[in-house]
């Protein structure tokens, strides 16, 4: 709408600046009559009055001037019409760089795509994380743990997973492991030993992937597992 308005305004002033020139042309005109008129009227000055050549020529001067001065009115119509030309100027100048700002932040069709699919993975991520965090055998780390290269924030234990063989599995591993701890622990599900080895079947790691977390992520994990040992349903 703007665009619309000032082009209208445009328009109409290239009207009026036509319609001035006109005037123009007709007043110059005016003026070379006025002046012919005024030199003849100065060298009858001059031979009536015994002027110089050079004091004529001064008078000729003067009145030529003052025939060629533009009335008040009409200076003020010219210096619009150079105001709506300037703006004209600035207008263009602001549509060629916004022309050109549009092709720089023009995103192909193919990269778009490939930004569309990387959102949706990153979407499907974040869903994925905040339904693990929901789940009950989740554990959030009170640090970042970095193992094997892969940094973890939280670890799933799949104690419902576990079958008979994998808990004994997981006794004997730390019975022929820690076998002095082993044999002074009566009941191996009060053991943290025992229980590290347990964590770490339930959740598919070496039990080295539980001994190296910070001790407050190693006794939430330990204390899970023993409570689902102990709990009966």
């Amino acid at each position: 709408m703007e665009n619309t308005h000032l082009n209208q305004e445009v328009a109409a002033g290239q009207a009026f600046f036509n319609a001035e020139k006109e005037q123009m042309d007709q007043l110059m005109e005016k003026s070379k009559e006025q002046m012919d008129q005024l030199t003849e009227k100065s060298k009858e000055l001059a031979e009536t009055t015994q002027m110089s050549a050079a004091e004529a020529a001064s008078v000729v001067t003067s009145l030529a001037q003052k025939a060629n001065e533009l009335p008040p009115e009409v200076q003020a119509q010219l210096d619009e019409l150079a105001a709506i030309k300037a703006t004209q100027a600035v207008k263009d100048e602001v549509e060629e760089f916004e022309e050109a700002l549009a092709q720089v932040n023009e995103i192909s069709p193919e990269v778009q795509a490939q930004l569309d699919e990387l959102a949706a993975i990153k979407a499907a991520e974040e869903d994925k994380k905040n339904a693990l965090e929901k789940d009950p055998n989740y554990v959030k780390l009170s640090k970042p743990y970095a193992f094997e290269g892969k940094v973890y924030e939280g670890i799933k234990l799949d104690f419902d997973e576990m079958t008979g063989a994998d808990i004994l599995e997981a006794e004997e591993e730390f019975t022929q492991t820690k076998t002095q701890t082993a044999a002074q622990t009566p009941l191996k599900e009060l053991s943290k030993g025992y229980l590290a080895f347990f964590a770490a079947r339930a959740c598919a790691q070496p039990v080295d992937f539980i001994l190296g977390l910070d001790g407050k992520s190693f006794a939430k994990i330990t204390r899970k597992a023993q409570n689902f040992l102990l709990t009966e349903d």
